[in-house]
C-alpha cells in the first residue's frame, strides 16, 4: 500500500491547488513602530494604534486616531518567500489608489517586520515616502483587545512633539495623570524623537507638590532609538552592560533577565542632582521592546524613598507585563 501511495504522490501534488496566500502571515498583528524614509533624507518615527489582519488572501488594516477610526482592505498574492503583492479590494470602503504594491516581510520570534516601497514615490518625492518599515507583534489569545486597535487613554501633552506609545497600561488606583514637567528637569521636547510616551502619573495632583507634600511621580517611555526592530535577549543584555560600564555597578538597584533598575542619583551629574528627591530608572524588556520607567520621590525621607520607589517600579513593571502579554 505504501509503495502505491508513493507512486501516486507526484500526481497528488500536481493536482493540489496552489496556495496563493502566505500561511505564515495568517492571523492578526499589532503595530509597534513605523519608520518612514523620504528621498530628501528625512526620517520619521511613529507609533500607530493599528492592527493588520491576514486571512485567505485578504489583508485588512484598522487604526484608531484622535480624529476617528480608519480601515483599509486589500487583496494580496504571495510572490515567493517573504514577499506579497497587494492592492485595494473592490469591496473596500477606502477609495484610495488601486495600483499594486509589493511588501517584503520577515517573521521572527513573534514579530513581523514589513517593508513597503509606496507606489508613486519616484513621481512625488516630496509628498510620498520612498520606504516604509513597520514592526508588528502577533496578537495572541491573551490580548484583551483582540484584533482591534487598543482603547488607549491619550494624555494631553500640549505643544510638545511627543508620540504616544501603543503599549497598554493602567496605573494603580493610587496614581493620577501628571502633566506638569516644567520644574523637574525632563527635557521632553528633546527626547520626543527618541521615545514614545506610555504615560505619566503621580500620587497627587501636580500643584500639591509645590506645597512640599511628599509623593511620587512616574514617567513611562518606550525606547524608540533602535527603530522598528525587536531586541534579542542578548542585545538587551549588552545595552544594560554598556549602561553599567558607564555609571558603575554601584548604581544598580535590581537586576534580572528582563529588568535592570538604576539609582538616578548615581547616574546624573553633580550639577543636575534633584533637590529633595530620589529616583530610580527602570529598564524593562517586554518581548524585545525596551520600556523605561522613571520613579521619582519628592520630599520623602531618603530611606523611605529608596524602599517605596523600588516598590512602585515593581508595581508598574508588573502592570506592563500584565497589560501586554
Amino acid at each position: 500500500m505504501t509503495r502505491h501511495l508513493l507512486h501516486l504522490l507526484p500526481w497528488l501534488l500536481a493536482a493540489a491547488p496552489e496556495i496563493s496566500h502566505a500561511m505564515e502571515l495568517e492571523g492578526c498583528w499589532r503595530a509597534q513602530q513605523t519608520e518612514v524614509d523620504f528621498t530628501d533624507g528625512r526620517v520619521r518615527q511613529s507609533s500607530e494604534n493599528c492592527v493588520m489582519a491576514f486571512h485567505d488572501g485578504h489583508m485588512k488594516t484598522m487604526c484608531s486616531f484622535k480624529a476617528g477610526n480608519d480601515t483599509h482592505e486589500y487583496d494580496y498574492t504571495a510572490q515567493g518567500s517573504g514577499s506579497i503583492q497587494f492592492q485595494r479590494s473592490a469591496s473596500s470602503a477606502d477609495k484610495g489608489p488601486t495600483q499594486r504594491a509589493t511588501m517584503a516581510y520577515n517573521i521572527s520570534d513573534g514579530w513581523l517586520t514589513t517593508i513597503v516601497m509606496p507606489a508613486g514615490a519616484v513621481d512625488n518625492p516630496d509628498k510620498i515616502p520612498s520606504k516604509m518599515v513597520r514592526l508588528f507583534r502577533r496578537v495572541g489569545a491573551a490580548d484583551d483587545h483582540g484584533c482591534h486597535p487598543r482603547d488607549i487613554t491619550r494624555q494631553d501633552w500640549g505643544k510638545l512633539p511627543i508620540t504616544q506609545s501603543t503599549y497598554a497600561f493602567e496605573p494603580p488606583k493610587s496614581f493620577v495623570p501628571y502633566l506638569d514637567f516644567g520644574d523637574h528637569g525632563w527635557n521632553l521636547a528633546q527626547s520626543g524623537s527618541n521615545t514614545f510616551f506610555v504615560g505619566a502619573y503621580a500620587t497627587m495632583p501636580a500643584q500639591d507638590f509645590q506645597s512640599g507634600k511628599g509623593g511620587y511621580i512616574v514617567l513611562m517611555l518606550e525606547d524608540a532609538r533602535s527603530g522598528p526592530k525587536a531586541l534579542t535577549k542578548n542585545e538587551f543584555k549588552a545595552l544594560m552592560q554598556n549602561i553599567k560600564a558607564t555609571v558603575g555597578k554601584k548604581a544598580v538597584v535590581l537586576e534580572d533577565d528582563k529588568r535592570v533598575y538604576f539609582d538616578l542619583q548615581q547616574v546624573v551629574s553633580p550639577n543636575t542632582k534633584m533637590p529633595n528627591a530620589y529616583g530610580i530608572a527602570a529598564y524593562h524588556n517586554i518581548h524585545g521592546r525596551m520600556l523605561i520607567t522613571y520613579v521619582i520621590a519628592r520630599d520623602v525621607p531618603l530611606e523611605a524613598a529608596k524602599k517605596e520607589t523600588l516598590a512602585v517600579a515593581n508595581d508598574f513593571s508588573a502592570g506592563l507585563d500584565t497589560a501586554n502579554p
